[in-house]
């Protein structure tokens, strides 16, 4: 839906409205400027194009640093410097994807209440994890969003 030049994020409505470009919180479709509201559902926080990314992907190129699923020398560094920002925190998961966070988060939260039940804000995205992947009819009965999933 497009309201006074703002994108909001509500999906693919047609196949003119690609994005072509972005830079800063501002995409391009058909040359024209839209507010970004979602940066990517906040994976892009910096904005589209961000200087210190880039800066961060010729390090990371440079060094040959690759993406490690195990434990690693980057990721150590890094919950370091976390903990040095948050210093009453004494663990950090760090995950591949958003989906694999949400999935880990709902783990954890489980985990720690012993609840199976989960709210999940309608109209928003929580990644691929087949849990919330349903929206509610007026009944408050689960209606699924994709193809094969469970009830």
């Amino acid at each position: 839906m497009f309201l006074n030049n703002i994108l909001m994020n509500e999906g693919y409505h047609s196949k003119s409205e690609a994005f072509s470009a972005g830079k800063g919180s501002k995409i391009f479709i058909n040359r024209r400027k839209f507010l970004d509201l979602s940066l990517c559902a906040g994976s892009i926080i910096l904005g589209h194009n961000s200087k210190v990314f880039k800066k961060s992907l010729n390090d990371i190129s440079k060094n040959n640093i690759s993406n490690f699923a195990a434990k690693n020398y980057f990721a150590k560094n890094f919950s370091l410097t976390l903990k040095k920002m948050f210093p009453n925190y004494d663990k950090f998961i760090f995950c591949n994807s958003g989906t694999e966070a949400v999935f880990k988060s709902l783990r954890v939260a489980r985990a720690i209440t012993k609840k199976n039940v989960i709210i999940s804000v309608s109209g928003s995205w929580h990644g691929s994890t087949s849990e919330l992947l349903y929206s509610t009819n007026k009944n408050l009965k689960p209606i699924p969003l994709s193809s094969g999933l469970d009830i």
